[in-house]
Order: structure tokens, then sequence, then C-alpha cells
């Protein structure tokens, strides 16, 4: 039989020692026992310095023990850990996240570095025992990138000095090429320009801006990758322009072959071209962080024991203290109500309009408003364990993971640019300098580089003008491939406005008006939807009283009225209703559909599915009159989350389209979230897509629009390594000069362009 030691639960199969109901495997351990015992020290004893101690001295035998003391005092000794996020400035390629990774990686201190290229995010966990921010941040600038905390961010589409490099690069290069037009048809025809001579010199000079300003920060970069083992896009216009300039220069000192100048400035302006067209495409997925990080709360109003309060930070709230909330403030945590009562409007979380009663004992959810009255709650769960930042934590992740996927463009330029590099090298071994140096200009990925940004520029423009704004470039490939279309019911489905449906019209103009009049005393949603579908005049009521949860009464005339629920006014079944003493005038609200909703399921390709927060009555009367075949109700918000997720394992790719807070997880998790105009700002910030005109009839627009996209930008990849292909081909085997080389990867860019404005 086997026997645990009471302290140490060392494993023994005699006891050595027996005090009471308590064994021991040896009189250390029943030593240390009693003196913990006798000091009243036995709850969490293991971290008290008298058991750490024995155990360190031996006193203790189960040497387990001992490695995890001393992985405990280890990790403190590193510290806390801390998180940094900051947003890069300069990043080409891939390659160049690579770059950053593998070094701050290599860091002391450093425990973990993501970095994303498609969004410019750098996610940082280290220890600051080790390494400060500001040595990170030097680190990221030795190596030619620039990096500021989140938090700083400027927004901006282009960066300034980007912005600089392709106004002086182009305005060079347009000049090199007009002059390189009278050096082309001297050689075309054979003969030698009388002044051809001082033209390669002028030739020479223009083109030093172009290098200093466009071609040194690539090498740079080029030159940092190359140190961790990388090669990038970069990589290859380095070499190739760096070849050409060298091959140019020798012949501009000896007067013998051809320079080719204007053809390296253009290979460096069109990369930049490129960059440009690819930033302004790009989404700016640290935009939506900040916005997060600003909408969480940052103080509370803490009851002090003497029953005062002051606001402190977040941070210094605990589980268990009192907060205050008055009316028109944000519960800012999750709680339970100890005094007070009031009317919380929760459609942030869960996406009900209608406000609820809050009393003593019932719960409030962090992200609520209070629209009336006074409340005191205890806080349940803080801050990090709350619904909203919950939320908020789950939408960040969602957005960093869906913002990395790598690009399938990505994993070829891999395999491409080592591949040439090859090429060329075998080139000039076996055939010539010259074979070799046309190799890497015509190969230069300009038309790859530019071939999927011009494409989706244009379709990002085509969208703009259907009514659609894309904030996630990388959802075009799947915009017209969604096999599953989830909807929101309440603002997105419906109008997300209330309205009286029915029981104003039958009544007569004097009940309407002391309808109206009662109405118009209180601020409730429910109230000022009524005041404000009626238009008889108002009428002097006296004796107003208002109950939160209930309803509102008031006397006139000696006769009492009331606007309230069916429990409120007495009546059998439930209801709003409205009550002069005992006649009752039943009041249908009721939120209207946005038109057109059944033309639109139709149409658009995949199944469709109402996912909804509402009750399961509401829910399924709106999915009948849309024709929604599958619908679920009650769902919170990282319930729809989930359902998305399943969806997902279950192969689909799926389209949510939503406007409230609540569905900001579910946006973030689907492979396309699509928002309103009307929709909140955070639920905005974290989609994909959002309609400028709140019509979902521009849905199939949408997906039409999606399909051909794609079908262009396969297109002109196709064409663009189809080109590079055949173009190495040739230029390997010595019948292309770099002359036409670089004739040939303009026309090839050209190709691309042309193709891509067939959108």
């Amino acid at each position: 039989m086997s026997l645990e030691c009471t302290l140490c639960q060392a494993k023994f199969s005699h006891p050595s020692v027996i005090e009471g109901d308590a064994i021991f495997c040896c009189s250390g351990c029943r030593a240390v026992h009693g003196i913990l015992s006798a000091k009243k020290q036995l709850e969490g004893y293991r971290d008290h310095p008298l058991f750490q101690q024995a155990v360190s001295f031996g006193l203790i035998s189960n040497p387990e023990l001992l490695s995890q003391i001393k992985e405990k005092q280890i990790s403190l000794e590193e510290g806390e850990k801390k998180r940094l996020v900051l947003t890069l400035d300069g990043l080409w390629c891939p390659s160049c996240a690579d770059v950053i990774r593998l070094v701050l990686a290599q860091t002391k201190g450093v425990i973990s570095c993501v970095v994303d290229y498609t969004t410019d995010l750098c996610v940082i966990e280290f220890y600051p025992k080790f390494v400060l921010k500001d040595k990170i941040l030097q680190l990221i600038h030795a190596l030619g990138y620039s990096a500021a905390p989140l938090e700083s961010l400027e927004k901006k589409r282009i960066s300034r000095s980007l912005f600089w490099r392709l106004l002086i690069s182009s305005f060079f290069s347009i000049n090199l090429m007009m002059l390189s037009y009278t050096l082309y048809a001297s050689e075309l025809v054979g003969e030698t320009h009388p002044y051809h001579t001082a033209l390669t010199w002028v030739m020479a000079a223009l083109s030093i801006p172009v290098v200093v300003v466009g071609g040194i920060p690539l090498a740079r970069r080029a030159w940092n990758a190359v140190k961790v083992g990388l090669l990038g896009m970069e990589a290859l216009v380095t070499i190739g322009v760096t070849s050409a300039l060298v091959v140019s220069c020798m012949h501009l000192f000896t007067g013998a072959g051809g320079v080719y100048f204007d053809s390296m400035s253009m290979v460096i302006t069109l990369v930049l071209v490129g960059r440009v067209l690819e930033t302004k495409a790009k989404f700016s997925a640290k935009d939506s962080l900040l916005q997060l990080t600003h909408s969480l709360p940052k103080r509370a109003r803490r009851k002090n024991p003497d029953g005062t309060a002051r606001f402190v930070p977040i941070k210094e709230v605990r589980i268990g203290d009192t907060l205050l909330v008055n009316s028109g403030e944000k519960i800012v945590l999750d709680g339970k109500v100890v005094a007070g009562t009031g009317m919380c409007n929760e459609s942030l979380v869960t996406g009900e309009a209608i406000p609820v009663s809050k009393k003593s004992t019932d719960l409030v959810t962090s992200g609520s408003f209070l629209n009336q009255g006074r409340l005191e709650y205890r806080v349940t769960h803080d801050a990090d364990r709350s619904m909203l930042y919950q939320l908020v934590d789950t939408v960040s992740k969602d957005l960093k993971n869906s913002s990395s996927n790598e690009s399938p463009l990505d994993t070829i330029l891999f395999w491409f640019v080592p591949t040439v590099c090859l090429i060329a090298l075998v080139t000039a071994i076996f055939g010539s300098f010259l074979s070799a140096i046309t190799v890497l200009l015509i190969s230069c990925p300009c038309a790859i580089g530019i071939a999927a940004p011009l494409a989706e520029s244009r379709l990002l423009f085509a969208l703009i003008e259907t009514g659609a704004v894309v904030r996630n470039r990388f959802i075009l490939s799947k915009l017209g491939e969604a096999t599953v279309n989830v909807f929101d019911k309440t603002g997105t489905v419906t109008e997300g406005q209330f309205e009286v449906l029915s029981g104003i019209d039958s009544m007569s103009a004097c009940v309407r008006s002391l309808l109206k009049s009662i109405a118009n005393c209180s601020s409730h949603p429910i109230s000022r939807c009524i005041a404000g579908n009626i238009q008889e005049p108002l009428v002097s009521i006296t004796h107003f009283s208002e109950h939160p949860g209930l309803g509102i009464e008031a006397i006139y005339d000696a006769k009492q009225i009331r606007l309230g629920s069916s429990r409120f006014v007495g009546a059998k079944k439930d209801g709003l209703y409205f009550a002069i003493n005992q006649t009752l005038y039943p009041l249908e609200l009721g939120d209207r559909l946005r038109p057109g909703v059944k033309e639109v399921l139709s149409q658009l390709r995949g199944r469709s599915i109402l996912l909804s927060g509402d009750q399961e009555k509401t829910v399924r009367e709106v999915a009948n009159a849309c024709g929604f075949i599958e619908w679920r109700s009650e769902v919170q918000p990282l319930q729809k989350r989930e359902f998305i997720q399943k969806l997902q394992k279950e192969g689909e790719i799926v389209a949510m389209i939503g406007d409230g807070f609540n569905d900001a997880p579910a946006l973030a998790a689907s492979d396309i979230g699509i928002t309103l105009a009307s929709s909140t700002d955070f639920s905005i910030h974290v989609s994909d897509l959002c309609l400028t005109n709140n019509r979902l009839d521009v849905l199939p627009k949408i997906q039409a629009l999606g399909q051909l996209g794609k079908k262009i930008v396969k297109q002109n990849l196709f064409w663009a390594f189809f080109y590079n292909i055949i173009g190495v081909g040739i230029a390997a085997f010595g019948y292309l000069t770099p002359l036409f080389a670089a004739i040939a990867m303009v026309l090839s860019s050209l190709m691309t362009v042309i193709n891509a404005r067939r959108i």
C-alpha cells in the first residue's frame, strides 16, 4: 500500500512517523509540520520561508520540492514580464519582419517577439530587469527601421520618408529616361551621337540621387537580412542594381560598352511605387487596436469605509470593493448590486436595446450604461476578467491572428529570390557577366510586387463606388468565396430603432394626448419613442413618479394614468400597456426590418444564418419574415465567436454582418467581417469591410466584385511569373541585353496595370 507524507507529499510504503491523523516520511517533516502548526501557518505553508529553508537544507526528503522551489526563485529573480506593442515603419517584405524577429529573439531578456508584416505590428514580451524598452527601440532602429509604441501612433497612410524617396526617385528617373531615348536611338541605328559621352556623364549624375535616396535604404535592409541568413526581394533588387551600377561606371570610364543608369534607376523607382501601392491598400490593424485600448475605462468611483467616494485607477480596484455609478455613467467592472435601483442599457454586450431593470442582488456587466437611477455594486471580477476586457482581449487576439496569415505570394518569393540569384551566378560563371546582370534586371520582381496591389487597388475603388470601404485588404481574396453568411439581428437585419407598431392609432385624440404627456415626462427610451410617435398637444399632469423596471404614473383630472409593464398596470397578459384608471390600452413596440432583406438573401452565395442575443420569440419572427432557414437566439458575444469558429472548423468560409459592440468578437474571428455605417465605432474598427449607406442590397454586388477581383489578381500574377520565367531563360542564354531587359520589365509592369483597369 502506497502512503503519502502529510507535509511533503513524498510516496512511501511503510510509515516512519505517525502523529495523530498525520503521517510523515521522516522526522524532519514532522518537526517542520509541528513548528508551522504551532504558529498556525499551515495554510499555504509551501511559500513559508521556514519550509523552503528546510527543503534547501535537506531536512525534507522529497527531491522534487527542491527543483520546484528553485524554478520559482528563478522566475522571481527575472521579475515581472512586460508586453510591448510597437508600430513599425519601413517593412518592405516578409523578410524584413523576420530580420527584426530573429535579432530581438537573440537579445537577453526578450521572451518572445512576433512581427506581423501585414499590419506593421510588433508584439514583444520581455523582462525589464535584463532589457529596457529604449534598448529594444534602439535595436530596431539600428536595423534600419523605425518603431514607436502603439499609444503614440500618428495616423498616416504613407510615411513621410517613403513619400520623399518616391518623389525624388521618380523625378530623376523620368529625366533619365528622357535623356536615354537619344542614346537608344543612336544604338538602334548604329550611329554615335555627337553628345554621347556628355549625355552619359549627365545620366550618371542624375542616377546618384536615386541610388542614394532610394537604393541605399534597400541595400541596408538587404544586408541586414543576409546577416541573419535571409534573402528577400530587396536582396535581388540590390544585387541587380549594384551590378548594373558597377558595370555602367566601368564602361563610363573606359568608354567601352553601354551604360544602364536609366534601367537601374527605374528598377528602384518601380519598387518604391509597388511599396506605396501596398502601403495605401494595407489594413492598419494598429489603428483598431489603439481604438480598442482607448475604449477601456481608466478609473472607477470607489466607496470608502467612511461612506465617501473618490475616483481611483482601475488597476487599484479589487474584487469585493464597492463602486458607485450615477445616471448616465458607464459600469466599468462586473459586479452585483448591493444598493439602489436603475435601468441599464446592456446593448453594448447583449445587443438588446431595451434597458434592463437593476436592483439589489442583480448582476451588472462592464460596458453597460446606467440610463436612470443610482447603483452601488460590489466588484465580482477584476479588470482582466471583466466582460468588457475579455471582449477587447478576444478581439485583439483575433485581429492579430487574422492579419498574420502569410500570403501565398510570400511563400513563392521565398524560393524565387534565391533561385534567381543562383541562376545569375551560374550564368556569370559559364556565360558572361553581362548576361548575369540581364538575368537580375529582368527578374527584378517589380511586376510581381505590383501585380496584386494594383488589381486590389482597382477593386478597392470599385467597392467604394458600390458603397463599401475595405479596411483589411487581405479579405479581398475571400470576398466572393463566402459559403456561410451570418447576420446579426438588431441594427443589421432590422433598423435598430424602436417604433410603436400598433395601439396608438386605435386610441382617441384625448387618450393619445394623455399618453404623450406622461411619456414626455420620462427620459426612458421607450417613453421617448412613444412621445415621438404622437402628434397631439401636451396636457398638464401632476404627481408624476417613475418606478424603475416597472413604469411611470401621474394624475390628470383626478384620474390615475400609468404607462408600463403588465404587472405595473394590473394586466393579465404580458406586454406594454397605457392605463387610465382601470381602462387598459395595449401597445406593441418593435424594430422594423431593413428594406429588401429577403431579396438580398436569395441573391447571396452560400447559406445565410440569423444570429442574435434577443429572445427566441423575437428572433423567430424576424427570421420567418426575412426568409432565414437557420437562426439562433439568446447567443452571448463570446458564444457568437464560438459559433463562427465552429463553422470555420467545418471548412466553411464565414462572412459575419453585424453592427454592435457585442458583435465585435464574431466580426474579428470571421473570415470576412462586415459592418454598417450606423454601427458602433468599436465594431467598425474590428471589421474588414464597412457599408457606407446601410443598404444590405450591395452585398451581392460586393460578392460579384470580389470574384472578379480575385480572377484579375490571378491573371496578373500568372503573367508576372510567366514573363519572369521566360525572360530569365532567354537572358541566361545570352539572347537578351540589359537594355531590352529593362524595357521588358517596364512592359511587364504596364501589362499588369492595363489588366487591373478591367475591374
